[in-house]
């Protein structure tokens, strides 16, 4: 009993805890953070990373939520798209901000794969990316065993065309498979870095996204 201090919390208080830590902090800023970069020469152009913070209102019967004063979020991604080479964004922030509609705004008028993440097993997180992917592209499913052949496939077919990639909930992948950083860096590095596409990451936890995407310990970071 007199260890209890040192046991780790579970991951959904773990998460509760996080999401309370967000919450102080947005009320604490007065402002919008600015884009945040990394300069990463090894994946041969800067990682931009953008933490949204809130600018959502409920509508008048607390159902739904409204898009509302992003342009100069859109504005940077659609600058971060349409310069020559690809292109490699992390949007982050706690749930509820507006990350999601932010990137299906974007998304609405390019041709893109958008994948939702969840907290199920690797396994199938793996197939629903991969049916995503062949969804998009017409083709049959194939049957892949590791994320890393999930990647090589998706980098076979953005190889001949412009392509934007978000995987929206990436820490609920990095979760399953801590491993999963290394394999975008593989992807960014020898598949992405070649063509015009685009890959965007966006996640609720921030403190995974610092962690184990913006963090210098992440294999995503230089």
């Amino acid at each position: 009993k007199g260890e209890t201090e040192d046991e780790e919390l579970p991951p959904k208080a773990k998460n509760n805890v996080e999401r309370a830590i967000d919450i102080a902090l947005d009320a604490a800023s007065d402002s919008e953070l600015p884009p945040r970069t990394a300069d990463n020469g090894s994946l041969g152009r800067r990682v931009v990373a953008l933490r949204l913070r809130s600018l959502y209102y409920l509508d008048n019967h607390y159902q739904s939520l409204t898009f509302y004063d992003r342009d100069a979020e859109l504005g940077a991604l659609e600058t971060a798209s349409g310069s020559p080479g690809h292109a490699f964004y992390v949007v982050y922030g706690r749930r509820r901000v507006g990350k999601t509609e932010l990137l299906k705004e974007f998304c609405a008028d390019r041709r893109h794969v958008y994948f939702l993440a969840a907290q199920e097993a690797e396994q199938r997180q793996r197939e629903k990316f991969v049916e995503q992917i062949a969804s998009h592209f017409g083709d049959r499913v194939p049957r892949l065993d590791g994320w890393d052949e999930a990647f090589e496939y998706l980098g076979e077919k953005i190889s001949s065309d412009r392509l934007v990639v978000v995987i929206d909930e990436f820490p609920d992948l990095v979760e399953e498979n801590d491993s999963l950083p290394s394999y975008v860096r593989t992807f960014v590095d020898e598949r992405l870095r070649d063509t015009e596409s685009m890959l965007v990451l966006c996640g609720s936890s921030v403190g995974t996204m610092e962690s184990e995407v913006l963090g210098h310990e992440s294999p995503l970071y230089g």
